[in-house]
């Protein structure tokens, strides 16, 4: 699941708003992340990451600074115990996603998305991938609410 990104530089005129899956599903509010969550299977643990882009300090000029994973306290902020750089998503995917076939639940549409088709052209994914939309099911978490959420 990817994060929405920001307008460049002087564009940037309304600020930014998170994808509310997103935001749901992480609490990150700063553009341009992506989150990978896999099932436990034989061969490793449950699989929650967060990947946050580097630093863009021409951009972080117009937009303010960013949190990076340079920032040793991450993964208390976040909430989340694996940050990475966005740059190595492609290769986390490779390593996590079952060959020769998978399903993976994304909020983008497959035929136009960016992150989706930068990924195809790095070989991310096994030849027969199959993808489904996430929104239907963080729809049915986000209809559950702990104590923590209402709280919130």
């Amino acid at each position: 699941m990817f994060a929405g990104t920001e307008g460049e530089g002087q564009n940037n005129l309304h600020g930014f708003r998170q994808d509310d899956d997103f935001y749901y599903l992480t609490g990150w509010r700063e553009p341009g992340a992506a989150l990978l969550i896999a099932p436990a299977n034989a061969d490793r643990a449950y699989l929650e990451e967060l990947f946050l882009p580097g630093h863009n300090r021409s951009q972080e000029r117009w937009t303010g600074p960013k949190l990076g994973t340079d920032n040793a306290d991450v993964p208390r902020l976040t909430g989340i115990d694996r940050v990475e750089v966005l740059d190595k998503l492609r290769d986390e995917l490779v390593r996590v996603l079952p060959s020769p076939a998978a399903t993976v639940y994304t909020t983008e549409n497959t035929t136009t998305s960016i992150p989706i088709n930068w990924l195809r052209r790095a070989n991310a994914f096994p030849n027969y991938t199959t993808f489904k939309d996430a929104h239907s099911v963080v729809a049915e978490l986000r209809v559950i609410k702990d104590a923590g959420e209402i709280a919130l």
